[in-house]
């Protein structure tokens, strides 16, 4: 009694601690894992214009929804699209400029491709084909107007509307800009002459390993020079890290693959024994099977003689493919034709109401040419519907592989002249008929099916290198330690990464994953100092996904501040560079000749020539990107030799054997219209580049993922 009574005198302290409890609960699960500040949702901000998270994964499901891989690389789309519509809109309002719902209609389904916004003909060309899907924009477009579009259909095409939106006032924008370049007519002159220099020239070659690394001294001042003079391509806009990291690859033992092998040997045994027929048995085990034959000269060198020779029926295996154990069964055997003559009528079917519609037409063309009421030819000119229906559906003599998988195999493979066959394709539904077959080569085709299965480190394998792996981190603990350890053991290599942004996601030879990405997000948390080893591995996933194939241990070398990184930082990265250009000096120093055979002698290197190298260009043929030596050619009078250029790949000397000046006058209409439009492209591809760095844009994506 005594303890209810003290807990009722002190039931108002207990509600409170629970509130207090139940608020830091809250509060910590709203910021766990995010690594955000109490600052909310706002994932970034544009000129002072919120990017909402919500909004961001909302947009992110609608657009990508059911997506599989990169989803990283669509998340930096995403963001992409975000920035530039908020510094769009933002410049759009200011200009007066808009989409009517006219022009947005036009930009989504106009019948004239020039005018469909490139984000409808991006997402609507068939990549094999190179084809718009028309068809499927006009079905979407009926659906809208009769109000049909499925609730999540829905919401894609209005986030599209809006892409396309931004899309439209982007090429507005830009198209005013463009506007405004004029090529003054003197300098359509000029640029129209020097499109007409071109040289022949003699030139010797001297490549930077002509003297060897140990010959030339580097000193830090050399690094710090380089930086200096390439300071726009090195300077950074951010804060970026270095990373450190020593991979401990997984690979499959002996073991391991021993162990497979005896596993395919009874699986071999099964296969040959199916009672389940041969095509269920080989879905059922992942393997690989299309019931076309290949031909003699297509088939896997290594079993070929077994697959042309054995009886129908055998198993091959198990044998060694790639990375693969695999079986192959021989499941029959025939002369395949060199080339097929068809016909076909060819009727649209783009989803389960068209292909139904379309198969009762076939159905019913196919038994009005069986009962011989009507012809092939005449029904396909009524009813076909591509380029042959002007030719009675007469396709002409294909060779093997020539028209898509379905229509080949039936017409090479399984018809036979003058039957009649369905058969559905990527363009639609196919009525056909084989008219002729030729057999020159008279070649075998094997029909087969194939098992193959990975040889992938066993889980205990795995866990031993990832123990090894632990090990190593725990007993080495800063970024020095962790070198000096992969230097003592030839199985370990270190190796430094380029610099690193807050939000990327690819590091070098690890690639572009989540688990590099968490590797960059622990380099950039507060807590972690530049020396520092992350006592948490990190495990890869090999390409198959089910197995991993390194164990990494990193850490942080460098923390760089924006701006220009020093030569500490730099050193590795420059190291070639900075390397060629020291010997590229010491080898200019050294010629002292004048003519190019006593300097092709002097180095061991030889003279060679180049025609028509153009002065308006920068690659000289045989050679390569040498702009350099370009713009020394046509400083050098003919006959005479240059002086030593330090180029893109070798220090040069050259002689200019002939140089071309044309004498016809540029026309200079047209080369004003050259420049412009150069200008325009110009301005589309460059302009938002412009927009965004003079932008105020506030990124927190690395708190968020």
């Amino acid at each position: 009694m005594a303890a209810i009574t003290r807990i009722r005198q002190y039931f108002w302290l207990l509600v409170l601690l629970m509130v207090l409890a139940l608020v830091s609960f809250i509060f910590t699960s709203n910021n766990k894992g995010a690594g955000r500040s109490v600052g909310g949702n706002v994932i970034g901000k544009v000129n002072g214009q919120k990017i909402d998270w919500q909004d961001f994964q909302n947009a992110e499901n609608v657009l990508y929804k059911g997506a599989t891989g990169d989803y990283l690389g669509r998340r930096a789309s995403l963001w992409n699209y975000f920035v530039e519509k908020a510094i769009v809109s933002d410049k759009a309002d200011k200009m007066g400029l808009g989409v009517s719902n006219a022009e947005l209609n036009e930009l989504q389904f106009s019948n004239d491709r020039r005018n469909l916004s490139d984000v409808i003909v991006r997402r609507f060309t068939d990549q094999q084909t190179r084809q718009l899907d028309m068809a499927k924009l006009n079905e979407i477009k009926q659906l809208i107007v009769e109000d049909k579009l499925n609730p999540d259909y829905r919401a894609f095409w209005g986030y599209q509307q809006k892409e396309i939106k931004k899309s439209r006032l982007q090429n507005k924008i830009a198209a005013l800009v463009g506007k405004a370049a004029y090529t003054p007519t003197w300098m359509a002159e000029v640029i129209g002459q020097d499109q007409g220099k071109k040289a022949d020239i003699a030139y010797v070659k001297i490549p930077f390993s002509t003297i060897s690394d140990d010959q030339v001294e580097v000193t830090d001042e050399d690094y710090k020079s380089y930086l200096q003079e390439n300071s726009a391509i090195y300077k950074r806009d951010e804060p970026s890290r270095k990373l450190a990291f020593v991979t401990f690859d997984i690979k499959p033992t002996a073991q391991d693959s021993a162990k497979l092998r005896s596993e395919m040997t009874a699986l071999a045994t099964e296969f040959k024994n199916a009672e389940n027929g041969d095509s269920l048995f080989v879905v059922a085990n992942n393997g690989q099977w299309d019931g076309g034959y290949v031909a003699s000269d297509k088939l896997p060198k290594q079993i070929s003689a077994d697959l042309l020779n054995l009886p129908i029926g055998s198993v091959v295996g198990p044998y060694i493919s790639g990375n693969n154990y695999s079986i192959t069964k021989v499941l029959d055997r025939k002369t395949i034709p060199d080339s097929v003559k068809s016909r076909h009528i060819l009727l649209p079917a783009t989803d389960q109401a068209s292909y139904i519609k379309a198969m009762q037409t076939i159905d019913s063309l196919k038994t009005l040419i069986e009962e011989g009421k009507a012809d092939f030819a005449s029904l396909a000119a009524k009813y076909g519907t591509d380029a042959t229906k002007t030719k009675g559906g007469d396709l002409g003599f294909a060779g093997p592989n020539q028209m898509v998988k379905p229509f080949n195999d039936l017409i090479f493979f399984k018809a036979e002249k003058g039957k009649l066959y369905t058969v559905g394709t990527q363009f639609g539904l196919h009525l056909v008929e084989v008219t002729g077959k030729k057999f020159i080569n008279n070649k075998t085709g094997v029909k087969m099916g194939t098992v193959a299965r990975l040889i992938a480190p066993s889980d205990d394998t795995q866990s031993k290198v990832e123990n090894e792996a632990n090990q190593f981190a725990r007993t080495n603990t800063t970024v020095e330690a962790m070198k000096a350890a992969a230097e003592k053991d030839p199985k370990l290599t270190y190796q430094e990464s380029a610099l690193l942004k807050a939000n990327d996601y690819f590091i070098g030879q690890l690639g572009s994953n989540d688990v590099s990405r968490k590797f960059v997000k622990w380099a950039f948390e507060k807590e972690t100092s530049v020396g520092e080893v992350n006592p948490n591995i990190y495990l890869y996933r090999a390409p198959a996904g089910f197995y991993y194939d390194k164990a990494v241990v990193g850490g942080v070398v460098a923390k760089v501040k924006a701006g220009l990184p020093s030569v500490a930082v730099m050193k590795d990265q420059l190291k070639s560079a900075v390397l060629f250009k020291k010997k590229g000096e010491e080898i200019a120093s050294q010629i002292s000749a004048k003519d190019l055979n006593s300097i092709a002698s002097q180095f061991g290197a030889k003279v060679d020539t180049a025609n028509n190298v153009a002065f308006a260009g920068s690659f000289i043929p045989g050679v390569g990107n040498e702009p350099k030596v370009i713009g020394a050619t046509f400083k050098t009078s003919s006959s005479s030799v240059s002086a030593p250029i330090v180029g893109t790949g070798g220090v040069f000397v050259v002689q200019p054997i002939k140089i071309n000046k044309t004498n016809t006058p540029a026309n200079v209409d047209i080369v004003k219209k050259q420049e412009e439009g150069a200008f325009m492209t110009q301005a589309k591809n460059l302009l938002m580049d412009g927009l965004k760095k003079k932008a105020k844009i506030s990124d927190n994506r690395s708190t968020f993922y």
